[in-house]
């Protein structure tokens, strides 16, 4: 099981399409079903997260994360899983948008991650992520922000993620960097799908 991370306008989405063309074996979701016992169970959890943030989409984002975990722990398919938005994406998102829930949000990490393979990070300089959100089409909370606004929002983020990489040095997860910025989409899908061989 793979993951790719990295920050709004890296290339995760660009990268993923490129590899589900090349390789019909690799999927970026993994089902799982309805809310059962073991989201319940979570209950008080899920309440806490909403008192804090009054903002249901945090709920909602959290049970999509365990609804993913006990499927990726029950998964038995030959497929290749290579996620775009995945575990680490959505617990990454939260401990930016509820900050002091960010040591319960890490602890989840550290569940999830000896699942992995291999994290692969998309690694792009800040000025270049910022240009590229602004000139794409889809919306995002910093397009059209002022400069010092943008790069605290990336800067914050790229905290994180050195946190998360920490994370799975110490579960022994490989975590393989890849510059968008000196390399192509089919260059940066090229590399990933050479780690599916290792």
């Amino acid at each position: 099981m793979f993951e790719i991370l990295g920050l709004a306008g890296s290339g995760k989405s660009s990268t993923i399409k490129y590899i589900k063309q090349k390789n019909n074996n690799v999927k970026d979701t993994i089902k799982y079903k309805k809310i059962d016992y073991f989201i319940l169970s979570k209950i008080i959890k899920l309440i806490h997260i909403f008192l804090l943030t009054k903002n249901i989409r945090h709920i909602k984002e959290y049970i999509t994360f365990l609804m993913m975990f006990k499927s990726i722990k029950k998964d038995n398919s030959q497929n290749i899983i290579c996620f775009d938005q995945g575990p680490l994406f959505i617990l990454t998102k939260l401990i930016i948008e509820i900050p002091q829930q960010e040591n319960f949000f890490l602890q989840e990490m550290r569940k999830i991650i000896p699942y992995y393979s291999e994290i692969i990070y998309l690694n792009t300089p800040i000025d270049i992520l910022a240009n590229r959100i602004d000139n794409r089409k889809q919306n995002h909370r910093i397009k059209g922000k002022k400069k010092d606004e943008k790069e605290k929002f990336l800067k914050n983020y790229i905290k994180l993620y050195n946190k998360v990489i920490i994370i799975c040095s110490e579960y022994k997860v490989n975590v393989i960097e890849i510059n968008t910025n000196i390399n192509s989409i089919a260059e940066v899908g090229e590399l990933v799908i050479e780690r599916f061989k290792k």
